[in-house]
């Protein structure tokens, strides 16, 4: 069985890599493409909106399904396409709902065959959410140390309530959604992904670190006033 899991996940990866090689898949989402078909692609997402949304939300959730790491990227194209709102709102919807089939997969499905792997993690997971609660969880996705494929499979393996584990992730993954949506925005501006980390937004994400670290400092606290 465990055998036959991996195949069927190794035949999925497959296809994916197949189809952005040979299909141009890859190029198409660059940042080369998007800047120079701008106003091509634009028309044609007002002309087919719903159909756009549609296939947007379809390629995010698959791939974060596959644990590819896009929430980025694919954050930019989205407010590129649909503006800062309603990008972040699409990106959101497709953030979670990728993360949420990925979650019930591995909580269901994979546990065993990916549990070994790990194991260290995992026990180091149990410990920080027996002593700060689940909003762990948000302090590991605001850090941005952790990839989220690495969140959602401790979340997994570790039983996290369906719930806690619907509205963290909702919570934890939209101000980054946000800033890479409001830099899709500006497209026509920046050459790279690189380009989106001004100042101002490193100092946002050193913030949202900070916040994430509160619930922390406050546990401590209360736990040496106790002694």
């Amino acid at each position: 069985m465990k055998h036959k899991k991996l195949i069927l996940i190794s035949v999925f990866i497959a296809a994916l890599f197949i189809v952005s090689r040979y299909t141009g898949l890859g190029y198409y989402l660059s940042f080369e493409y998007l800047q120079a078909n701008r106003a091509l692609l634009l028309e044609k997402v007002h002309a087919n909106y719903l159909l756009a949304v549609g296939v947007y939300i379809a390629l995010f959730s698959f791939a974060l399904t596959l644990a590819i790491p896009v929430v980025a990227p694919l954050s930019v194209v989205g407010g590129f396409l649909f503006g800062v709102f309603f990008g972040s709102l699409y990106a959101s919807i497709s953030s979670t709902f990728g993360s949420v089939i990925y979650y019930l997969v591995v909580r269901f499905f994979l546990a065993n065959m990916v549990k070994g792997k790990y194991q260290d993690r995992l026990t180091q997971f149990n410990q920080q959410i027996n002593q700060y609660g689940y909003t762990y969880l948000l302090t590991m996705q605001w850090l941005t140390i952790f990839p989220f494929f690495i969140i959602n499979t401790l979340a997994a393996l570790a039983q996290v309530p369906f719930f806690t584990f619907l509205w963290t992730t909702i919570v934890g993954g939209l101000p980054f959604i946000v800033i890479f949506a409001l830099a899709g925005k500006e497209l026509g501006s920046i050459k790279n992904i690189g380009d989106i980390l001004s100042l101002e937004v490193v100092l946002l994400f050193v913030l949202l670190a900070l916040l994430a670290l509160v619930p922390m400092l406050i546990q401590k606290w209360r736990t040496r006033k106790e002694k």
